[in-house]
């Protein structure tokens, strides 16, 4: 499947659950990988970054930051993240999907962050 979309621009390896075997499968021929790093038994960004600096990682915002009551922790989220990576080889994303309810002031919040 992977080699039948070998000419798409940006492919992008996610992975979901606990214990979901990443570190297993980042030979596949993917731009990006996304996993829900804060879950037990996968790796954090740092492991990941550690293990593999020539990868890049798509996330790093949980969904328990972005539905956090306050903005101010999604932020510091995002900011933590930024300064592992350096923003290098990191595309900001949800760990796995934005949930329903999510308030728009927190992913604004991040987003505002992240472009300044």
């Amino acid at each position: 499947v992977l080699e039948a979309l070998g000419s798409a621009s940006l492919l992008i390896f996610h992975v979901c659950k606990t214990n979901n075997m990443l570190l297993d499968l980042v030979d596949y021929p993917v731009q990006a990988y996304n996993w829900a790093d804060i879950e037990e038994g996968n790796p954090s960004l740092s492991e990941f970054r550690k293990k593999y600096p020539e990868k890049t990682i798509l996330g790093g915002i949980s969904r328990e930051s972005l539905c956090a009551p306050l903005p101010e922790i999604a932020v510091g989220e995002a900011q933590k993240n930024l300064e592992l990576t350096k923003g290098e080889r990191w595309i900001a994303a949800p760990d796995c999907s934005i949930p329903p309810g999510t308030s728009p002031v927190n992913i604004r919040a991040v987003v505002d962050f992240l472009r300044s």
